[in-house]
């Protein structure tokens, strides 16, 4: 293919086709009309003799080839509007920046919230995009420029060659009960905490934890009624059973305030682990990438000792 007979600005709707799934809410974002995005899919499809968008379900849902073509083309781009815009910062009042971002469900409750209430004062045009984190698979689109941004807790990610990260915050754990337990009541002590089933929230699939490898540390373990693939589901199923969960605090107060449930240390000692921010070194110039991270990392600090 002749770059030079190709139209640079199909790459750009052919990104933002391929993040929204929906002609119509990419003609919004582009400026374009219904019949005028319609086209642009058609010159797309002619140009890379692919369908690009497909009917599936209600929807619609982005081909193979579409979505092998969309991390270099979006890493093309960031590449292209870091070399035009180095020199003259980031307007984030006039900008309608997409920021996709990769989290643990935690984040989900304890950063977002903050983040967006930021971006909606400073910067109203930009978007967020919070995608669950998967930890190879984020690595990957962190180089590749499909991410902007990752948090996740432990020492052993964004340690790759070619990345950075910062500490945002340690989280402790609580146990959730709700409030009429029928053998829970004044406190929580480590006979009851073993005797109560419990809800476990893990994203693996898997029943062991920190949890359970502090008992077997006392010769000890739980009983497991039921898993959760994340930490925000646990306490809606507290709340109508006799199960108990041990969830990070910044989730577990939350939800115990709008749930009516009762609030305990764990009775065994559980290590948790730093949060990280994490991005790719590729992104340092970017004035856009950095204003975020400084708004994260502000966000960070000033959750240190809540949580």
């Amino acid at each position: 293919m002749d770059l030079r007979s190709v139209n640079l600005n199909l790459l750009t709707a052919l990104d933002v086709l391929v993040g929204e799934g929906n002609v119509t809410r990419a003609g919004q974002r582009l400026g374009l009309s219904q019949p005028a995005m319609s086209n642009v899919l058609g010159q797309l499809r002619r140009l890379l003799d692919d369908p690009i968008l497909v009917r599936s379900g209600r929807g619609m849902a982005p081909t193979p080839r579409a979505l092998e073509l969309v991390g270099p083309v979006r890493k093309a781009l960031a590449e292209l509007e870091r070399a035009l815009t180095v020199d003259q910062g980031f307007a984030a009042a006039r900008s309608d920046r997409v920021f996709r971002i990769a989290a643990m469900d935690h984040a989900w409750v304890t950063l977002l919230p903050r983040l967006a209430r930021r971006i909606a004062d400073e910067a109203p045009g930009v978007r967020i995009d919070l995608v669950p984190y998967v930890q190879g698979d984020a690595a990957a689109d962190l180089e590749s420029g499909v991410l902007d941004a990752a948090v996740a807790v432990g020492r052993r990610h964004g340690r790759g060659a070619g990345f950075r990260r910062a500490e945002l915050y340690d989280d402790n754990f609580d146990c959730l009960v709700r409030k009429d337990h029928p053998i829970v009541k004044r406190r929580l002590t480590l006979a009851r905490f073993v005797e109560c089933g419990h809800v476990v929230a893990s994203p693996s699939g898997r029943r062991g934890g920190l949890v359970d490898r502090a008992l077997k540390q006392r010769g000890l373990q739980r009983r497991v009624h039921v898993i959760v693939s994340n930490f925000a589901a646990a306490p809606f199923v507290v709340a109508q059973t006799d199960l108990i969960t041990t969830i990070p605090r910044g989730v577990a107060r939350p939800f115990a305030e709008m749930l009516d449930l009762r609030v305990f240390p764990p009775p065994v000692a559980i290590e948790g682990g730093p949060w990280f921010l994490i991005w790719h070194q590729r992104s340092e110039r970017d004035p856009a990438e950095d204003w975020l991270r400084a708004r994260i990392l502000e966000i960070g600090a000033g959750l240190r000792g809540t949580t």
